[in-house]
């Protein structure tokens, strides 16, 4: 008798526990891109059939696995803006994942291969580059502007073939390793901006399509391997804020003022877009 009525209790407490709570959208953009604002998620949390998902001040303790998991794979694009995600999981589905002033300071990427993710954005806390963000086969954006990044190890980008912008402004880089040969066909655009750089060489980056180069706003000397015979592409190269050789930087204004490339601008403080440009009258050195 007794265990008929503890069976009776259990199926009592599990026939009115609460259902998964299901997001629903606070607004939808022209675009169709849901917005889920100002809720707290916890790993049952079920996410709407949506290809655009924004969560605007929302708070995140963990986006696992677990919770990523319960994203539809139509979901597409992914936003994690302005609210508390300090670990991300970045769930392979994903074509676009940004999580911008959320405290982030962990993400974590599947160590097999991902041929989905095409844009990874990042703002917050972050240390290093991901692990394992040279699986991300598809990736065309990285941009990890705005973080705690002090040291980079460019070879941890090898196989990225499709990657066209590299964007790590504004961290507290004092160090730009390249100990071997890479090969980035399709890079365009490096941003290396608003660092503690003093040296840097980009010997050993093939980079046969690069257009533009930020190195403003650090402490360099000079730029080991450039400008390369290969980048014959640039048309913009931001040098401005440095402590640049006087002899180095005249050799190269020459080069690079001969072959029409833009040299006279630079990014500001907290800028971390092109968009932000400011024209500056010279560029001075040491």
């Amino acid at each position: 008798m007794t265990q008929l009525v503890v069976l009776s209790l259990i199926i009592v407490i599990v026939s009115t526990a609460p259902p998964p709570s299901t997001l629903t959208c606070s607004r939808q953009d022209q675009d169709q891109a849901c917005h889920i604002e100002g809720l707290t998620l916890d790993p049952s949390t079920v996410f709407p059939e949506e290809p655009i998902i924004h969560l605007d001040n929302c708070t995140v303790e963990d986006f696992s696995p677990q919770l990523a998991a319960n994203v539809p794979d139509s979901t597409k694009e992914l936003s994690i803006l302005d609210g508390f995600a300090p670990k991300v999981f970045v769930k392979p589905t994903l074509k676009s994942f940004t999580v911008l002033r959320t405290d982030t300071a962990d993400v974590q990427i599947n160590p097999e291969d991902n041929f989905n993710l095409e844009v990874l954005d990042i703002e917050g806390h972050l240390r290093s580059v991901p692990v394992n963000v040279h699986r991300l086969k598809a990736l065309v954006v990285l941009d990890l502007c705005e973080n705690e990044i002090e040291q980079v190890d460019l070879s941890q980008l090898d196989g990225l073939n499709s990657l066209r912008k590299v964007n790590l402004g504004h961290n507290n880089i004092h160090s730009v390793s390249l100990t071997k040969e890479l090969n980035l066909p399709g890079l365009e655009e490096l941003f290396l901006h608003g660092n503690d750089l003093t040296t840097l060489d980009l010997t050993n980056l093939k980079a046969d399509s690069l257009q533009r180069l930020y190195v403003s706003q650090n402490h360099l000397l000079r730029i080991g391997g450039f400008p390369a015979p290969e980048h014959n592409k640039l048309t913009r190269v931001d040098l401005y804020l440095n402590k640049w050789n006087c002899e180095w930087l005249e050799s190269t204004l020459r080069v690079l003022n001969g072959n029409g490339v833009e040299t006279l601008s630079y990014l500001p403080v907290t800028v971390c877009n092109e968009s932000g440009s400011v024209r500056v009258d010279a560029i001075g050195c040491e």
